[in-house]
């Protein structure tokens, strides 16, 4: 299994706890009602209900461990996007901002806003803050949206 699969898994397990955690109702078993006379109900006879609990931190914990070439993977990964930690980020009327995934599953998608100064100006200062991280800026493929 690819890193990039063990990773889509791993983020669709982590999804689906997530949405029994949100949705995880405890419903209480119905009161006998109190009646006189022979039509009364008997509390013994209502049938309890089963609370659902959550996970223990034990068993969501184990679902977050990857081996170590996955951990190297992501850790290349970061170290070849220094600027990456920094976004979103706005500088002079442009702001820069994660798109997504390339279609190549390598390069990480930028959006940059181009304000009120066109294009070129986006993609100057984009530059610059390439250059204030320290960024070769290969890891990336960028949009210009107006």
């Amino acid at each position: 299994m690819t890193p990039r699969r063990l990773t889509l898994l791993l983020l669709g397990v982590l999804a689906l706890i997530t949405i029994a955690l949100v949705t995880h109702r405890t419903i209480p078993a119905p009161h006998p009602r109190h009646t006189t006379g022979a039509t009364a109900t008997s509390a013994s006879s209502s049938t309890p209900t089963v609370a659902i609990t959550a996970p223990s931190a034990a068993v969501i914990d184990r679902q977050d461990h990857y081996p170590p070439a996955v951990r190297r993977a992501e850790a290349a990964a970061i170290t070849a996007r220094p600027m990456l930690p920094a976004l979103p980020l706005t500088y002079q009327g442009v702001s820069i901002q994660i798109a997504g995934l390339a279609t190549n599953g390598q390069s990480t998608v930028l959006a940059l806003s181009d304000g009120r100064l066109g294009r070129a100006h986006a993609v100057a200062v984009y530059r610059h803050e390439l250059a204030i991280y320290g960024d070769s800026g290969r890891a990336y493929r960028i949009e210009v949206n107006p």
